[in-house]
């Protein structure tokens, strides 16, 4: 299949079938890191700790760190295929969780998101991959993985009821997954876990000390 570069009206960049051909929808896909199953558990407690919030949960095995926003493509091996030598260089390293707060905005909420500790490594890797898909950075890069969504007419209460608290978590990164956003609200999918370089002195396992 013969792909081109397409760029929309909002920047978003995808890849086309440019050969005349077009069999299938384009498909939503994004960049990042997936939770790691050592972990499913901890944060289905945290979720559960939140109490009788109206809270949308989100399932553990779809918990993740976004490096690169969504995007669209007819193309998914040849987005696989840059993934992997944008991440030829790049090593493994330790993910910290530092709070459970609201966010992306703490005056209109709508999420309950684990933010984590925006290290060298991790916005080193961030920088690295988004010039490598076409995207430019709208906004500062604000490591976290999401717990929960709400609606925004819930923002009042849940912002009264619910109480921030650090933690002290952290995982290995040891790979960078590419997904796929199946929509209908079924979660996500992995198409690829694409490993980094190892490095000796970070533990198997790494897990909850606090929270």
């Amino acid at each position: 299949m013969a792909a081109g570069v397409q760029v929309g009206s909002t920047g978003e960049f995808s890849m086309c079938d440019v050969s005349g051909e077009n069999p299938q929808e384009p498909r939503r896909i994004f960049i990042g890191i997936k939770l790691h199953e050592d972990l499913a558990e901890t944060f289905a407690e945290m979720q559960k700790a939140l109490g009788e919030l109206p809270l949308r949960l989100i399932p553990p095995k779809d918990i993740h760190l976004t490096l690169v926003p969504p995007f669209k493509t007819m193309d998914v091996s040849s987005v696989e295929n840059e993934l992997r030598r944008a991440l030829l260089d790049k090593h493994s390293f330790s993910l910290r969780f530092l709070n459970v707060e609201l966010g992306p905005h703490k005056r209109r909420p709508r999420l309950i998101w684990v933010d984590c500790e925006a290290s060298a490594e991790l916005v080193l890797l961030q920088r690295a991959l988004m010039p490598a898909f076409q995207h430019q950075e709208a906004r500062p890069f604000a490591p976290h993985m999401t717990l929960v969504r709400f609606k925004p007419t819930d923002a009042k209460t849940i912002k009264r009821r619910f109480k921030p608290r650090p933690i002290q978590l952290s995982m290995p990164v040891r790979s960078v997954e590419l997904f796929e956003s199946l929509g209908g609200g079924e979660g996500y999918k992995v198409l690829a876990a694409v490993p980094l370089l190892p490095l000796r002195d970070i533990p198997d396992k790494e897990g909850m000390r606090e929270w």
